[in-house]
């Protein structure tokens, strides 16, 4: 009789070795979380009506391109709560589309670029945690 996996790699009757998340990334992963789904559903209404004093052209479409890359920013963190480092590239990537959707409606490039330093936060939280370092617990 084959034995049989559960697509990880781990054999029926083998147990898998028990992961440990640092508390300040638990806190991170969860800030993160909240502020994306709130992001989602309310950048396309709230946005730009915020950005129109500073950028009068600020277009309408924006807003929902916000709204959509929040969500994706949401799935990638809940991908990194179930230990998939996917959901760490994923994250990157939705930061250079919030990137590229800040230049597009009339941001500074400086200041769009500032939607970086939280993947710079993210990726050093990862790091931290000496036994529970999260970084190398990703699959």
């Amino acid at each position: 009789m084959e034995a049989t996996t559960d697509g990880e790699g781990i054999t029926e009757g083998e147990s898998r070795p028990r992961r440990v998340r640092h508390p300040l990334l638990t806190a991170l992963l969860v800030w993160l979380l909240v502020a994306n789904l709130v992001a989602a559903v309310s950048g396309p209404f709230v946005l730009p009506v915020l950005r129109r004093p500073s950028i009068p052209d600020f277009p309408d479409w924006a807003g929902w391109a916000f709204g959509g890359l929040s969500a994706v920013g949401a799935v990638c963190v809940l991908a990194l709560f179930r230990w998939r480092r996917w959901g760490f590239y994923g994250y990157l990537l939705m930061a250079a589309g919030v990137f590229a959707v800040n230049v597009a409606a009339g941001v500074g490039i400086v200041p769009a670029a500032l939607g970086f330093v939280g993947c710079v936060i993210l990726f050093v939280t990862l790091q931290v945690g000496g036994s529970k370092r999260a970084w190398p617990q990703l699959t």
